[in-house]
């Protein structure tokens, strides 16, 4: 024999779920106004983030600029002590190559 207890404990089970109250469904313009707020919102906190941005951009290609000036005008003295240096070496090898010819020619004076 089949029990009929178990049955109407299953139906009974299966109406409280069916019983319990929905919840109350909003009105479609409620809900419009609700999302456009949100996107207001989120619209401003993306605005924020934006300016923030432009902000530390600005003051990093400040930075940069002042840096890059600051190694061309480093690059500029070394190019010029560079220079200076060349121009020293240059003349004390002249300086030595008439020495040199200056004793050829005075040993060759001599032994002739």
């Amino acid at each position: 024999m089949v029990t009929i207890g178990n049955e109407e404990d299953s139906c009974v089970a299966h109406n409280k779920k069916i019983a319990q109250p929905r919840r109350k469904r909003k009105a479609t313009g409620t809900r419009r106004k609700e999302e456009i707020q949100e996107l207001v919102d989120e619209v401003k906190t993306l605005q924020t983030q934006i300016a923030a941005l432009q902000k530390n951009e600005a003051v990093q290609t400040s930075t940069k600029h002042s840096e890059l000036q600051q190694y061309i005008l480093e690059t500029g003295f070394i190019r010029q002590a560079v220079l200076q240096q060349q121009a020293s070496l240059v003349n004390v090898q002249s300086a030595l190559s008439r020495l040199t010819v200056t004793s050829l020619d005075s040993l060759i004076i001599i032994n002739a």
